[in-house]
Protein backbone atom coordinates (compact mmCIF):
# COMPACT_ATOMS: atom_id res chain seq x y z
CA UNK A 1 0.00 0.00 0.00
CA UNK A 2 1.41 3.30 -1.16
CA UNK A 3 -0.18 6.92 -1.27
CA UNK A 4 1.48 9.90 -1.76
CA UNK A 5 0.78 13.43 -1.24
CA UNK A 6 1.54 17.34 -1.68
CA UNK A 7 1.26 19.38 1.07
CA UNK A 8 0.38 23.40 0.35
CA UNK A 9 0.61 25.88 3.07
CA UNK A 10 -0.48 29.79 2.87
CA UNK A 11 0.32 32.98 5.07
CA UNK A 12 -2.14 35.44 5.07
CA UNK A 13 -2.09 38.26 7.28
CA UNK A 14 -5.27 40.07 9.28
CA UNK A 15 -6.56 42.92 7.47
CA UNK A 16 -9.01 43.35 10.40
CA UNK A 17 -9.75 41.50 13.72
CA UNK A 18 -11.77 38.34 14.29
CA UNK A 19 -11.98 35.37 15.53
CA UNK A 20 -10.78 31.76 14.45
CA UNK A 21 -13.90 29.29 14.80
CA UNK A 22 -13.56 26.77 17.39
CA UNK A 23 -14.34 23.86 14.51
CA UNK A 24 -11.74 25.58 11.55
CA UNK A 25 -11.92 22.76 9.36
CA UNK A 26 -15.31 23.87 7.90
CA UNK A 27 -14.38 27.44 7.35
CA UNK A 28 -11.11 25.89 5.42
CA UNK A 29 -13.16 23.73 3.27
CA UNK A 30 -15.50 26.48 2.68
CA UNK A 31 -13.06 29.00 1.80
CA UNK A 32 -11.26 26.47 -0.48
CA UNK A 33 -14.26 25.17 -2.22
CA UNK A 34 -15.36 28.77 -2.86
CA UNK A 35 -12.04 29.78 -4.85
CA UNK A 36 -12.16 26.28 -6.66
CA UNK A 37 -15.87 26.05 -7.11
CA UNK A 38 -16.22 26.07 -11.01
CA UNK A 39 -12.63 24.70 -12.16
CA UNK A 40 -12.03 21.67 -12.86
CA UNK A 41 -10.21 20.70 -9.75
CA UNK A 42 -12.96 20.97 -7.33
CA UNK A 43 -14.38 17.94 -8.36
CA UNK A 44 -11.04 16.50 -8.53
CA UNK A 45 -10.54 17.83 -4.33
CA UNK A 46 -14.28 17.78 -3.22
CA UNK A 47 -16.14 15.30 -5.08
CA UNK A 48 -14.65 12.97 -7.06
CA UNK A 49 -16.23 10.72 -9.27
CA UNK A 50 -16.09 6.73 -8.39
CA UNK A 51 -18.11 4.42 -10.01
CA UNK A 52 -21.34 3.11 -8.21
CA UNK A 53 -20.46 -0.24 -5.95
CA UNK A 54 -16.30 0.47 -5.36
CA UNK A 55 -15.69 -2.05 -3.09
CA UNK A 56 -14.09 0.27 -0.34
CA UNK A 57 -17.00 2.54 -0.38
CA UNK A 58 -20.04 1.83 1.92
CA UNK A 59 -23.23 2.21 -0.28
CA UNK A 60 -24.90 5.39 -0.79
CA UNK A 61 -21.66 7.31 0.44
CA UNK A 62 -19.54 9.86 -1.40
CA UNK A 63 -15.87 9.25 -1.54
CA UNK A 64 -13.27 10.93 1.11
CA UNK A 65 -12.14 14.05 -0.29
CA UNK A 66 -8.79 13.43 -2.20
CA UNK A 67 -7.61 16.34 0.49
CA UNK A 68 -7.33 16.96 4.51
CA UNK A 69 -6.81 20.51 6.41
CA UNK A 70 -3.97 20.26 8.77
CA UNK A 71 -5.80 22.08 11.44
CA UNK A 72 -4.94 23.10 15.39
CA UNK A 73 -6.63 21.75 18.34
CA UNK A 74 -10.07 22.92 18.41
CA UNK A 75 -10.68 26.54 19.99
CA UNK A 76 -11.94 29.84 19.23
CA UNK A 77 -8.71 32.12 18.87
CA UNK A 78 -8.82 35.81 18.17
CA UNK A 79 -6.93 37.54 15.56
CA UNK A 80 -6.16 41.04 15.80
CA UNK A 81 -5.01 43.21 12.44
CA UNK A 82 -1.79 42.68 11.77
CA UNK A 83 -1.40 38.86 12.58
CA UNK A 84 -0.07 36.08 10.61
CA UNK A 85 -2.59 32.79 9.89
CA UNK A 86 -1.07 30.09 8.02
CA UNK A 87 -3.43 27.43 6.52
CA UNK A 88 -1.86 24.09 5.05
CA UNK A 89 -3.91 21.55 3.25
CA UNK A 90 -2.35 17.90 1.69
CA UNK A 91 -3.47 16.48 -1.12
CA UNK A 92 -3.40 12.96 -1.92
CA UNK A 93 -2.75 11.47 -4.91
CA UNK A 94 -0.60 13.10 -8.12
CA UNK A 95 -0.97 16.59 -8.94
CA UNK A 96 0.29 17.33 -12.42
CA UNK A 97 2.25 21.23 -13.06
CA UNK A 98 -1.15 22.93 -13.97
CA UNK A 99 -3.30 21.14 -11.14
CA UNK A 100 0.11 22.61 -8.75
CA UNK A 101 -0.33 25.81 -9.89
CA UNK A 102 -4.29 26.24 -9.88
CA UNK A 103 -4.28 25.18 -5.95
CA UNK A 104 -1.84 27.47 -5.00
CA UNK A 105 -3.85 30.49 -6.81
CA UNK A 106 -6.84 29.43 -5.48
CA UNK A 107 -4.90 29.70 -1.83
CA UNK A 108 -4.19 33.04 -3.18
CA UNK A 109 -8.01 33.76 -3.63
CA UNK A 110 -9.25 33.06 -0.56
CA UNK A 111 -8.35 36.37 0.71
CA UNK A 112 -11.23 37.64 -1.38
CA UNK A 113 -14.10 36.01 0.62
CA UNK A 114 -14.35 37.38 4.71
CA UNK A 115 -13.01 34.86 6.62
CA UNK A 116 -15.85 35.42 9.37
CA UNK A 117 -16.21 38.76 10.10
CA UNK A 118 -12.90 39.33 9.08
CA UNK A 119 -10.58 40.02 6.29
CA UNK A 120 -7.44 38.34 4.99
CA UNK A 121 -4.60 39.62 2.98
CA UNK A 122 -2.53 36.63 1.23
CA UNK A 123 1.43 37.10 1.84
CA UNK A 124 2.81 33.89 0.13
CA UNK A 125 2.61 30.34 -0.30
CA UNK A 126 4.82 26.66 -0.40
CA UNK A 127 4.47 23.68 -1.93
CA UNK A 128 6.62 20.33 -0.75
CA UNK A 129 6.72 17.00 -1.33
CA UNK A 130 5.62 14.41 1.24
CA UNK A 131 7.59 11.05 1.78
CA UNK A 132 4.57 8.66 0.73
CA UNK A 133 2.92 6.73 3.10
CA UNK A 134 4.38 2.92 2.77
CA UNK A 135 2.16 0.40 5.07
CA UNK A 136 3.97 -3.05 4.99
CA UNK A 137 3.71 -6.26 7.70
CA UNK A 138 4.81 -6.25 10.69
CA UNK A 139 8.24 -6.02 11.30
CA UNK A 140 10.40 -8.72 13.46
CA UNK A 141 12.02 -5.83 15.42
CA UNK A 142 11.82 -4.96 19.13
CA UNK A 143 7.98 -3.09 19.45
CA UNK A 144 8.08 0.08 21.88
CA UNK A 145 7.15 -0.87 25.70
CA UNK A 146 4.45 2.23 25.60
CA UNK A 147 3.40 4.57 22.95
CA UNK A 148 0.51 7.55 23.72
CA UNK A 149 -1.91 8.37 20.89
CA UNK A 150 -3.19 12.15 21.22
CA UNK A 151 -5.79 13.17 18.94
CA UNK A 152 -5.64 17.05 18.68
CA UNK A 153 -8.33 17.42 16.28
CA UNK A 154 -11.63 15.39 16.32
CA UNK A 155 -11.09 11.59 15.19
CA UNK A 156 -14.58 10.14 13.82
CA UNK A 157 -14.01 6.73 15.37
CA UNK A 158 -17.21 4.68 15.51
CA UNK A 159 -18.85 1.25 16.05
CA UNK A 160 -21.90 0.02 15.17
CA UNK A 161 -22.34 3.55 13.72
CA UNK A 162 -21.87 4.94 17.05
CA UNK A 163 -19.24 7.03 18.01
CA UNK A 164 -16.75 5.45 20.75
CA UNK A 165 -15.84 6.52 24.30
CA UNK A 166 -13.66 4.11 24.88
CA UNK A 167 -11.07 2.45 22.47
CA UNK A 168 -9.26 -0.61 22.19
CA UNK A 169 -5.97 -0.91 19.84
CA UNK A 170 -7.21 -3.46 17.28
CA UNK A 171 -10.20 -1.07 16.84
CA UNK A 172 -7.63 2.02 16.54
CA UNK A 173 -5.85 -0.39 13.98
CA UNK A 174 -9.13 -1.41 11.79
CA UNK A 175 -9.75 2.34 11.87
CA UNK A 176 -6.71 3.74 10.38
CA UNK A 177 -6.65 0.71 8.57
CA UNK A 178 -9.86 1.54 6.51
CA UNK A 179 -9.34 4.85 6.17
CA UNK A 180 -5.78 4.13 4.46
CA UNK A 181 -7.05 1.49 2.39
CA UNK A 182 -10.07 3.45 0.94
CA UNK A 183 -7.48 6.46 0.19
CA UNK A 184 -4.82 4.14 -1.45
CA UNK A 185 -7.59 2.58 -3.44
CA UNK A 186 -8.67 5.99 -4.68
CA UNK A 187 -5.69 7.81 -4.99
CA UNK A 188 -3.13 5.89 -4.62
CA UNK A 189 -1.71 2.28 -4.78
CA UNK A 190 -3.45 -1.42 -3.14
CA UNK A 191 -1.87 -4.18 -3.17
CA UNK A 192 -3.85 -7.78 -3.55
CA UNK A 193 -2.52 -8.66 -0.72
CA UNK A 194 -4.23 -5.84 1.51
CA UNK A 195 -6.78 -8.38 3.34
CA UNK A 196 -4.31 -10.48 4.77
CA UNK A 197 -2.47 -7.15 6.14
CA UNK A 198 -5.07 -6.37 8.43
CA UNK A 199 -6.08 -10.08 9.75
CA UNK A 200 -1.90 -9.77 10.68
CA UNK A 201 -2.21 -6.52 12.00
CA UNK A 202 -5.14 -7.02 13.76
CA UNK A 203 -3.84 -10.00 15.62
CA UNK A 204 -0.98 -8.06 16.72
CA UNK A 205 -3.14 -5.10 17.80
CA UNK A 206 -5.36 -7.88 20.07
CA UNK A 207 -2.25 -8.71 22.42
CA UNK A 208 -1.97 -4.95 22.94
CA UNK A 209 -3.21 -3.66 26.08
CA UNK A 210 -4.75 0.09 26.83
CA UNK A 211 -3.14 1.39 29.66
CA UNK A 212 -5.02 4.56 30.14
CA UNK A 213 -7.21 6.66 28.01
CA UNK A 214 -8.60 9.94 28.46
CA UNK A 215 -10.88 10.97 25.73
CA UNK A 216 -14.40 13.05 25.18
CA UNK A 217 -17.00 13.61 22.41
CA UNK A 218 -17.68 16.43 20.60
CA UNK A 219 -20.61 16.84 18.40
CA UNK A 220 -21.45 20.18 16.07
CA UNK A 221 -22.84 21.14 12.57
CA UNK A 222 -20.72 21.66 9.65
CA UNK A 223 -22.57 24.07 7.29
CA UNK A 224 -21.84 23.37 2.98
CA UNK A 225 -21.82 26.35 1.51
CA UNK A 226 -21.87 25.08 -2.05
CA UNK A 227 -25.17 22.44 -1.50
CA UNK A 228 -26.53 24.48 1.20
CA UNK A 229 -26.72 21.88 3.81
CA UNK A 230 -25.60 21.44 7.27
CA UNK A 231 -23.75 18.05 8.38
CA UNK A 232 -23.60 16.71 11.26
CA UNK A 233 -19.90 16.49 12.73
CA UNK A 234 -18.73 14.58 15.83
CA UNK A 235 -15.31 13.32 16.84
CA UNK A 236 -13.71 12.33 20.26
CA UNK A 237 -10.42 14.51 21.56
CA UNK A 238 -7.99 13.40 24.16
CA UNK A 239 -5.46 10.46 24.95
CA UNK A 240 -4.96 6.89 25.09
CA UNK A 241 -1.91 5.01 26.30
CA UNK A 242 -0.94 1.45 24.88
Amino acid sequence: MRLSAVEFRATYRAETPFTRPFHEGSQVHGLLGRALHGGPLYERLFAPRVAPGHPFLRPDTRAPPAFVPLLAPPGQRPCRAGDSVTIAIRVFGPLDLAERAMLTEALMRMEANPWGEGRVRCQGTAMEEIPPILLSPPSAARPAERLALHFLTPAWLEQDGRLVSQVSCELLVRAAFRRLTSLCALYGELSPEHRNLLAELSAHASAVRVKEQRLSSLRWRRESWERGQTHPMMGVLGTVVL
